[in-house]
């Protein structure tokens, strides 16, 4: 099962704004997706990898848009999309995910915010790989994980949160081989639960 990974970083400078989120704001934003799921995630970005007469395209987009029910409780969602493609192999695949959360606020500052996040995952690759063929791998879940968010503007804020408890199952279908499925429950403290987005609030 191949890896989707994007990695970006992002260089943060901030100063004493109120960014309190109030009932009836909407909010958009750019996030990751499923990265708790074995490794696997959809994130915002593109990239371009070349070993010699090899190239490597990878792609990636997650917008996020969410509502605030009330001054501490968010309901939002997040659809991603994201694929990679080998010039010289021609392997390729594609990713779609989708997850929809409630997030509550347990504190709201000038700067800092800390929340709770209950939701739900969907993600499923398809790939198409020159040794071993095509396949399917699904995956989704329902968790619960914590969070902060700090206050760039009194618009913008990024989001990072780490660590899940919850369920999550996993079934690979390949060509040529039996459906493989795997599920697990508990608490997950992996580095592949970080979790960043970076948000604007209207």
């Amino acid at each position: 099962m191949r890896k989707f990974i994007i990695i970006s970083a992002l260089a943060l400078i901030g100063f004493n704004f109120n960014a309190t989120a109030q009932q009836g704001s909407f909010y958009v934003g750019a996030s990751n997706i499923g990265v708790n799921h074995d490794g696997n995630y959809i994130g915002t970005g593109v990239s371009f990898i070349s070993t010699g007469d090899n190239k490597t395209t990878l792609y990636g987009f997650a917008p996020e848009l969410g509502y605030y029910v009330s001054d501490r409780v968010a309901i939002g969602g997040i659809i991603g999309i994201s694929g990679s493609s080998i010039k010289d192999t021609k392997d390729k695949s594609f990713n779609f995910g989708i997850s929809p959360y409630v997030r509550y606020f347990l504190h709201q500052g000038d700067n800092f915010g800390f929340y709770l996040q209950g939701g739900v995952d969907f993600l499923q690759e398809k790939s198409e790989d020159t040794y071993k063929g095509e396949s399917t791998t699904t995956t989704w879940g329902v968790g619960l994980l914590p969070g902060v968010s700090y206050a760039l503007s009194s618009h913008f804020s990024v989001l990072a949160s780490f660590g899940t408890l919850g369920y999550t199952s996993n079934e690979v279908k390949e060509t040529g081989a039996d459906n493989r499925t795997n599920n697990t429950f508990g608490l997950n403290l992996d580095a592949s639960t970080l979790k960043f987005s970076l948000r604007y609030t209207f």
